[in-house]
């Protein structure tokens, strides 16, 4: 099932831009993106960020002078120096928010003035590289010429061909950005365009054609095309970047099939906290010990394979607590150190859900897969940062059984209540565990 991301540039801007996070949360977006942040602090988009719960998909690098005309810079000649420093601003915010991938766009130029192709590659080679430091991958997105004349990238085909050819030279974090409603109307023929494109895809956004409002009003089937991206493999967020008829919230009819998306996504994930807990029968214990545990040696033996050496997989939460009470699912804690979070936290997500009712941010993410036997959650998180905790509880746990005894009567307590209330009452004794600690 697709996963979507609010575009908050053009979704929900009956609010303020910083409020607009928690707008697109409680409708029950997963994830959000947006055009340009760089009118707001990056601390303050990143607390917004952090306080809606929500993952970030993309933003754009500087365009140049917006008001003047300008739509990005890559590809006008002399402009390099602008360029470069306009990926350097775009770091910075990538860095406090947390964002995969940034978008870069080309500018106003004719494609056969071999000038803007050279101008335009330089760019690509120096922002690839610069992200590439970073973890983060780099967009480029055709756009039709209709909706912005002169465009320098106005040709899906023609992109795909620079993305495949960069790779080639060794930047293979370079990225096909593919919003559907340019494609359609540059050259239409979706279904096998996706196909064929699929491998060079980073990121894709939808609007309907010809109007660019919202799924569901225009010529595109979009529900057919979504299917498309599942059937594809396609496990990223899908952008919505459209123009609301006659506001956000008033247009979401055509979301309203995606919502019951898996454990760990938006509104079902919010949903599901407020469901009853539910212990394993104390008979049951050893053997939901033993599941949890096999679950654990087949998933840390999979991502040893792939997580940068050092990355420390563990086994944490109440199955790995002798005698404690529990619901029977995995908890697995990731610790690495700062300069592998990026890296680690984009190949958690191209295998696992992001956990959007878990906070997020630069030090801290959380996954799930809820279709696993048992359930399985995973918390990546830099070592000896703020959320670096779960070891460290586990580890009082396992040394003090008068802990774990006090910890079963607060799990019997809120037995059969709501998910949210033993939460809290649990996050509370986690804190005063670890103070007594310290």
């Amino acid at each position: 099932m697709p996963r979507f991301a609010a575009n908050l540039s053009l979704l929900f801007t009956e609010h303020p831009f910083l409020d607009r996070f928690a707008a697109a949360r409680d409708a029950g977006f997963p994830a959000v993106e947006f055009l340009v942040p760089y009118e707001h602090a990056p601390e303050a988009v990143a607390r917004a960020l952090r306080l809606s719960g929500l993952d970030l998909a993309l933003f754009n690098m500087p365009p140049g002078d917006w008001a003047a005309g300008e739509r990005g810079l890559a590809a006008i000649p002399g402009r390099f120096e602008a360029v470069a420093q306009g990926v350097e601003r775009a770091l910075a915010y990538a860095e406090v928010t947390g964002v995969p991938r940034l978008h870069l766009m080309a500018g106003l130029a004719e494609r056969a003035d071999p000038s803007a192709r050279s101008a335009y590659d330089r760019a690509l080679r120096h922002a690839a590289g610069r992200l590439a430091e970073k973890g983060l991958d780099l967009t480029i997105e055709p756009i039709n010429r209709r909706s912005m004349p002169g465009y320098f990238l106005d040709d899906v085909d023609w992109a795909a061909g620079r993305v495949a050819a960069l790779r080639a030279e060794g930047h293979a974090n370079l990225c096909l950005q593919l919003d559907l409603f340019h494609a359609q109307i540059l050259h239409g023929d979706l279904t096998v365009r996706l196909a064929r494109l699929m491998p060079l895809i980073g990121h894709v956004q939808v609007a309907s054609v010809p109007d660019r409002a919202e799924p569901g009003t225009g010529e595109l089937n979009e529900a057919f095309l979504f299917g498309e991206l599942d059937r594809l493999g396609y496990a990223g967020f899908v952008g919505c970047e459209y123009n609301p008829r006659s506001g956000t919230e008033g247009g979401l009819s055509w979301l309203a099939p995606y919502r019951a998306a898996p454990v760990g996504e938006g509104r079902e994930a919010r949903a599901v906290m407020s469901e009853a807990l539910r212990l394993v029968p104390a008979a049951l214990l050893d053997e939901a010990r033993q599941r949890a545990d096999a679950l654990f040696q087949a998933v840390a033996g999979d991502l040893r394979a792939v997580l940068p050496p050092g990355s420390a997989i563990e086994h944490v939460g109440a199955t790995a607590i002798p005698l404690c009470l529990t619901k029977g699912d995995l908890d697995v804690a990731i610790r690495v150190r700062p300069e592998d979070f990026e890296t680690c936290r984009r190949i958690l997500a191209g295998r696992f859900a992001p956990n959007a009712g878990s906070v997020a941010t630069p030090t801290f993410r959380a996954f799930a897969d809820a279709g696993s036997d048992p359930s399985l959650g995973l918390q990546l998180v830099v070592r000896e940062s703020e959320f670096d905790v779960f070891t460290r509880f586990r580890d009082r746990l396992r040394a003090e059984p008068g802990l774990v005894a006090a910890y079963n009567a607060l799990k019997l307590r809120h037995a059969g209540g709501a998910m949210e209330t033993y939460r809290a009452a649990k996050s509370a004794f986690i804190a005063e565990v670890l103070s007594a600690e310290a």
